[in-house]
């Protein structure tokens, strides 16, 4: 039997599986702080990149963020797959026609500097992209492109791939338009405005939770406000991270799954519903291409020629072990919607969907919720250890013991 929770006057969450779902995309938000930090570090490395004598004085167009940061898609990194990196392009005044090698060494110089700056120490030189390395674990991925001519569509530009062990007659300059396909994801992923001011309140408690005196908050702010769709994807992307956490190669980029799940948005009601429309989308794409013997295409609207299945799949192998996760993800996502787990089975699974952190944080954040609004008395431990909630109504003869409040891991709950 469902049963509900009363902590925030909003239909989106009522179900504790909507609930829970909802705690675990709040576990893995990107923290303010670290946001805030992330502007700061971009700001910063774009004064230094114009600084008087850069190779680059004067020849940086436009400098903008492209991929999560411009999607507003990000999660914090609590996996060696999380991808808390900042993607930005240097939009750079040079000539159609520079030789890929020369784009990235140039913008490589600029960044690292002479021996003794700031940077000397912290910047690598990758195929496509210039990547800064911070002592805290976060790094940012800074893309050189010229921007064409040739394209009607705003932004399209020149990008270039130029590994520094391979002969010339391998580099490629590519078309590209990441600020376009920012622009088309955040134009074409509908808000639901009550599931986002709920999920935005939500946000904001959690951050008060433990304080027993807290104040009720405010309105929740612009940068809580997140679509139905966004937080399912996620979702969706921190689950990619765990199952691909201990494997070797590459994993399905964020791009192309972003991509895909911009076709489906506006058609579910509830987060759960959400994350099964946007994995059935995605498994019927892939399926489709694995019954043809084919590896999956995914394109820019923005730009054809930008493809984002330009790395991943490599081979069906690859493609139909991400089958086979997105199966075992719906089937997991159907049981947790179904009603018939107990609290303690729901964590696990979340637990095997989205990791130990995330899922730990929303059980306990919710028996937390209950014991804050006085019903920890709905709190019980059935005989096999496992924590189930006595539903409204029933007697206490056909309910198990009242356990004393805990939180689902241990640790007990304030008072």
């Amino acid at each position: 039997m469902k049963t509900t929770d009363k902590n925030i006057p909003s239909n989106p969450f009522e179900d504790i599986a909507e609930a829970l779902l909802a705690d675990v995309a709040i576990s893995v938000q990107l923290p303010p702080g670290k946001h805030k930090m992330a502007i700061e570090r971009s700001e910063a490395l774009q004064r230094h990149m114009e600084r008087e004598g850069s190779p680059l004085q004067g020849l940086i167009a436009l400098f903008y963020a492209q991929g999560s940061m411009a999607t507003g898609t990000t999660i914090n990194a609590r996996l060696k797959n999380d991808e808390f990196d900042i993607d930005k392009v240097a939009e750079i005044l040079l000539p159609p026609g520079t030789p890929p090698a020369y784009v990235l060494n140039l913008l490589y110089k600029s960044i690292r500097g002479e021996p003794g700056s700031k940077y000397y120490d912290m910047t690598e030189r990758r195929t496509r992209c210039i990547t800064i390395h911070y002592a805290d674990g976060m790094h940012v991925d800074i893309t050189p492109m010229i921007l064409t001519t040739e394209v009607a569509d705003p932004r399209t530009s020149w990008l270039f791939h130029a590994h520094e062990d391979e002969p010339l007659e391998k580099h490629e300059t590519l078309l590209g338009n990441p600020w376009g396909f920012a622009e088309y994801f955040n134009e074409n992923m509908q808000l639901d405005p009550d599931f986002a001011k709920a999920f935005g309140q939500r946000s904001m408690q959690a951050e008060f939770l433990l304080d027993a005196d807290s104040e009720p908050v405010p309105d929740p702010e612009p940068a809580y406000l997140k679509s139905l769709s966004v937080v399912a994807l996620q979702l969706l992307k921190r689950h990619r991270n765990v199952v691909y956490d201990n494997r070797t190669g590459r994993m399905p980029s964020t791009v192309m799954i972003s991509c895909m799940v911009v076709d489906v948005t506006g058609r579910a009601k509830s987060l759960s519903e959400e994350l099964l429309v946007q994995a059935r989308y995605i498994l019927r794409g892939l399926k489709d291409a694995q019954a043809r013997n084919q590896l999956i295409d995914v394109s820019n609207p923005r730009c054809h020629e930008d493809k984002f299945t330009d790395r991943w799949p490599g081979n069906l192998q690859e493609q139909g072990q991400f089958i086979g996760d997105l199966n075992n993800f719906v089937e997991k996502i159907k049981l947790l919607r179904s009603g018939d787990l107990s609290l303690d089975e729901m964590g696990k699974l979340l637990e095997s969907l989205f990791g130990e952190s995330p899922a730990k944080a929303a059980v306990n954040r919710y028996i937390d919720r209950l014991a804050k609004h006085g019903e920890q008395n709905r709190i019980a431990h059935n005989k096999n250890g496992r924590i189930s909630l006595i539903s409204a109504g029933a007697s206490i003869a056909s309910t198990p013991a009242i356990a004393k409040p805990n939180t689902f891991y241990g640790g007990a709950i304030k008072e």
